[in-house]
């Protein structure tokens, strides 16, 4: 049985949603994330959806005035051409306003789920664990360029949206920098050692940050000593 109850807290984003087990003193992060990979994707359905609108338009239309009465030989023919093309540019309009939206941010959206535990971080079939020899490891999380997205945004005649995606592609680290007894990755370790894993990838340097600082409220809940208070769990405070 799941326990989990969302938590709201000022300090934290409202997205994405943070869930915490008080009997399991478990965290996990679960939500949609939009990523490049959203928006080649959505091109790819609505490319798809456009040609079988066509062709089917096309083809009923043809069909319905190449025997018309009424009208010349040929006459038909060239009236459900230019009917089709008319029709064309309002699928195109429909698409790309409402459904292409759609489609980035619901079908091909990316649903993320980390869990924190006492013992590891856990995501996409991987787990980092959370000390070694009986030591804390010192976890962190990190915003960095998306390299995949920056090459292929080199490409040339690219169209703006998808530029535009490629260029604000950010993507999300867990980085283990060794144990605290040993080194401080996070407060000038001057070795600079460190293991950095990909937690997840999202176009927008602010939802990247907003991402990183709940995947670090998640690690400190999850803390050995940490303690949630009763005032973390409730409504949310934006939606008063």
């Amino acid at each position: 049985m799941n326990t989990s109850t969302r938590i709201y807290d000022p300090a934290l984003p409202t997205w994405p949603a943070l869930y915490y087990d008080r009997e399991t003193g478990t965290a996990e992060i679960r939500d949609r994330v939009v990523s490049w990979r959203s928006v080649v994707n959505s091109k790819w359905s609505i490319g798809l959806i456009l040609c079988s609108l066509y062709y089917g338009t096309g083809l009923c239309l043809l069909l319905n005035l190449h025997d018309a009465e009424g009208l010349e030989p040929g006459a038909g023919v060239v009236l459900a051409f230019f009917m089709t093309v008319s029709m064309a540019y309002v699928y195109y309009k429909i698409m790309k306003h409402f459904v292409a939206p759609w489609l980035i941010e619901t079908l091909h959206a990316k649903r993320v789920r980390i869990r924190f535990t006492p013992d590891a971080i856990e995501f996409d079939q991987q787990s980092i664990p959370r000390e070694h020899g009986g030591v804390p490891l010192d976890i962190g999380f990190q915003v960095t360029e998306d390299p995949e997205a920056k090459r292929r945004s080199y490409a040339d005649d690219l169209p703006e949206g998808l530029k535009h995606a490629y260029a604000e592609s950010r993507s999300v680290q867990v980085v283990v920098a060794g144990s605290r007894l040993e080194s401080s990755f996070w407060t000038g370790n001057t070795l600079g050692v460190g293991r950095a894993v990909r937690v997840a990838e999202m176009i927008g340097t602010e939802e990247a940050e907003a991402f990183s600082s709940v995947c670090t409220a998640a690690r400190d809940l999850t803390c050995q000593t940490q303690k949630v208070t009763q005032s973390a769990f409730g409504s949310d405070i934006d939606a008063a």
